[in-house]
């Protein structure tokens, strides 16, 4: 009968007729970290430096900014250094440079450690992520024959990135494994439910499309071997790693124990991994029939990458045509194999216009169920090389297209002999190029972030008190900060605070007579924009109230006040000390229990160590103290008076806040009178 849709068997791709086990590798791998190196996307930075001449005014400094159409960040530790963005660094740079107020201007150039090799047993032998020349299974390689996974480290592991694996299953018991499998979300795991309705009931880790179950254990060791290659764990001291070694395995089984399974297996799996959020999709597998129902599947999610393998017949597939590496579809890349010294392998298939480009597939070691580690060789041990790279380039660039990947992919490979003509690329996979390129185009492609909504500022603007920004939000913002800015009472000549990168902001005396304003900073590729709020009324002095009204139940006098407030400094040797305020508000006497005693309430702008005194003024004079704890916030204090202090005429109330954090003490007092 001959093969249809529905029943085509899938045939895998590797590993070949030998398969080798290898004996573990003894001993560590040596680090070589701890270096700094500049970035080579440094020229992408949106952030200068500037030094001002010294003498420079601060109305110099906001007009040179205002030319250079840059925002101060912050302050540096040098004098008159501060770090700026500008939209345009570029044009910024030589305005800053012309203006004579600036003594030089540059680029805030990223820098970061090198990525050391990681401390996985057996890394020495993974020559497709790093060849040395280190000899495999007999064959000397050629140095720097690999893909530049340490490079590509550099910028990214994998994090955020889902990689789903369609072939026999894998086995996730193995640690390099298990660490990175994903979770379904939205499944309770064992409650016998489909939770999320998707006609799947517990898919916790993945899928079986052969049993219809949640059993997606490996009975071949195919799958395994090709997902540890992908995404297995880093720096454990255990196994090996993959090219993606932070990104998530979702584990969906097609092929059965033989190795083989059904065209609608494939063609549902990939349907289910797209809709469980996978970004790319590696299928080690095909067949020689155009299936229109797995052509449908693959085209009804162009948003997620499938990498695929040639073949391993030493065939040309433009004249035997393979699927689905045959499909000519946007978000499809077939991938063949290359050995150690840069070589098209003996069995790979090739095709200069159907197979994108070469990728290590010979001797490639790699996990088999059960905890081992074996060579297997294969277009299928080339394609997660793939695979694991544009996982890489989704966790670095998430809104990149598969197109725009696949462009990438091509573009950046780097150019071999054997591979000229015989894929579209004529090269192998350069992982760290390939980042390079996508986050270039992603910079270029991306608009600034567009403001949704504007903050708002919470709070009365008076010394003491703390002002609250809220709100505001950003369109394609990767991050957000705050910032705010004094502004004259017209609304002009607003300078940013370079201290206040907190969304709260605690009024001192050196804002009296200003407005003030948050900015909500949001920043992606393309630079940052900043969403504004409406300024506040001019910072005042603080006004107290007057006191209330005695209660029926609570018998009172009320005390005619005169209030002086003032912050004083802790001996805090070395430290920057924040103010910190407290205010007297309510000054009433009260008689619990038969006796007479003040009862005093205020406000403090943090929590500390608070103490009550009341004293008679005079020669003689008598006072008495309650201590005890504040919280931020509102407070009150009950002090006895003793006869001394019932007689007096006045009373002088004195209350000390010292903060618990490394803050300036502050002290309120109040002179008080019975009438």
């Amino acid at each position: 009968m001959s093969p249809t849709a529905a029943t085509a068997r899938r045939r895998r791709r590797g590993p070949q007729p030998t398969r080798r086990r290898s004996r573990l590798v003894g001993g560590l791998i040596a680090l070589f970290g701890g270096l700094l190196v500049f970035s080579d996307n440094a020229a992408a930075s949106r952030r200068l430096i500037v030094r001002f001449d010294p003498a420079a005014r601060a109305d110099q400094r906001v007009e040179a900014r205002s030319r250079a159409g840059a925002v101060a960040l912050k302050a540096l530790a040098l004098p008159g250094a501060e770090a700026v963005l500008a939209e345009d660094p570029a044009g910024a740079l030589r305005a800053l440079r012309r203006d004579p107020s600036v003594r030089y201007a540059e680029v805030d150039e990223r820098v970061a450690v090198t990525t050391a090799a990681p401390n996985d047993p057996a890394f020495s032998s993974l020559w497709g992520l790093s060849n040395t020349g280190q000899t495999i299974n007999g064959q000397p390689g050629t140095p720097g024959q690999d893909i530049r996974a340490l490079d590509a480290w550099d910028r990214t592991r994998g994090a955020g990135a889902t990689v789903a694996v369609l072939d026999t299953g894998a086995d996730l018991t193995i640690g390099d494994l298990a660490t990175n499998a994903w979770t379904n979300p939205a499944e309770i795991p064992g409650n016998g439910i489909d939770d999320d309705a998707d006609g799947k009931v517990d898919d916790v880790h993945g899928w079986s499309f052969v049993t219809d179950t949640t059993n997606i254990s490996d009975d071949n060791g195919h799958g395994t071997h090709v997902s540890g290659t992908a995404v297995a764990a880093a720096d454990n001291r255990s196994g090996i790693v993959g090219v993606a070694p932070q990104a998530r395995l979702l584990t969906v089984k097609v092929l059965d124990g033989s190795g083989s399974g059904y065209v609608s297996a494939v063609a549902d799996g990939f349907d289910y991994a797209a809709r469980e959020g996978a970004q790319v999709v590696n299928a080690s597998l095909s067949g020689t029939t155009d299936s229109t129902y797995l052509r449908d599947a693959i085209s009804r999610h162009p948003d997620v990458m499938l990498v695929t393998a040639a073949g391993n017949d030493a065939a040309n597939v433009e004249q035997t045509p393979h699927y689905p590496c045959s499909y000519t579809l946007s978000n499809v890349v077939c991938v063949a194999a290359s050995t150690n010294t840069g070589g098209l392998a003996s069995f790979s298939d090739f095709g200069a216009t159907s197979v994108d480009l070469g990728a290590p597939g010979q001797d490639i070691r790699s996990w088999t169920p059960g905890g081992g580690l074996v060579y297997m060789s294969g277009t299928s041990m080339a394609s997660p090389h793939v695979a694991g790279a544009v996982a890489l380039a989704k966790a670095l660039a998430p809104s990149a297209t598969p197109s725009a990947i696949r462009s990438a992919l091509i573009a950046s490979a780097r150019p071999t002999a054997d591979m000229a003509g015989r894929t579209v690329a004529g090269g192998t996979l350069d992982a760290s190029a390939l980042l390079s390129l996508i986050s270039g185009q992603a910079a270029a492609s991306m608009p600034l972030p567009t403001i949704t909504s504007i903050p708002t500022i919470a709070g009365e603007p008076v010394i003491g008190q703390t002002l609250t920004a809220q709100g505001g939000s950003f369109q394609d913002a990767t991050s957000t900060t705050w910032s705010w800015q004094s502004c004259s009472p017209q609304g002009d000549d607003c300078q940013t605070l370079t201290s206040a990168t907190e969304p709260t902001l605690i009024l001192g005396p050196e804002l009296s007579g200003r407005t003030l304003r948050a900015a909500l900073n949001g920043s992606n590729e393309a630079g940052t924009r900043q969403a504004f709020s409406t300024l506040t009324g001019s910072v005042s002095a603080p006004v107290l109230p007057s006191s209330p009204s005695p209660t029926a139940d609570q018998p009172t006098e009320t005390l005619s006040p005169s209030t002086l407030i003032w912050p004083t400094r802790d001996a805090v040797p070395r430290q920057a000390l924040r103010p910190s305020t407290i205010r007297l508000l309510i000054v009433r006497r009260t008689h619990p229990r038969g006796r007479t005693a003040l009862r005093v309430a205020g406000t403090s702008s943090t929590a500390g160590r608070l103490t009550v005194r009341v004293c008679a003024p005079g020669a003689a004079r008598s006072c008495a103290t309650m201590r005890g704890r504040s919280r931020q916030g509102s407070w009150t204090s009950t002090v006895a008076l003793g006869p001394r202090l019932r007689s007096a005429p006045a009373l002088l109330v004195t209350a000390t806040l010292r903060p618990l954090a490394h803050e300036a003490s502050a002290i309120a007092r109040r002179r008080v009178r019975t009438p």
